[in-house]
């Protein structure tokens, strides 16, 4: 079988969350600006065949962002509360806060990274 090649990682200008970043983060098309840009990423959430870690919270899931191809949580069991996760992941005000972006932006290892509390999401 051939092999999917995954997207390519984000060229950061610089290793903290500024405006250049954000900026960076949003024309990537990661951050949505708008409820049609959301709608766009939540229309394309796809569910795949093995876990990975959640970008926000590090829970296992199986859900991922279509569009981003970053895993995320859409459902609390198997009800759906809201989405927080996906939502959280899209939203400027979560940016630098996330395993992708500790990783890219922040240059950290993960094992560092202690998963934010419910009131954090």
């Amino acid at each position: 079988k051939k092999k999917k090649r995954s997207l390519p990682t984000p060229r950061y200008s610089s290793r903290a969350v500024n405006a250049y970043t954000l900026k960076f983060a949003k024309t990537n098309g990661r951050i949505c600006t708008t409820i049609d840009s959301l709608q766009r990423h939540f229309l394309s959430v796809e569910r795949k065949e093995h876990d990975t870690p959640c970008e926000v919270c590090g829970k296992p899931t199986r859900w991922r962002c279509g569009k981003c191809k970053l895993a995320a949580c859409v459902l609390e069991g198997k009800a759906f509360k809201g989405g927080q996760c996906i939502t959280a992941l899209h939203n400027e005000y979560y940016f630098g806060k996330n395993r992708h972006d500790y990783k890219h932006l922040h240059q950290k290892n993960l094992n560092q990274l202690t998963p934010p509390g419910d009131t954090d999401i």
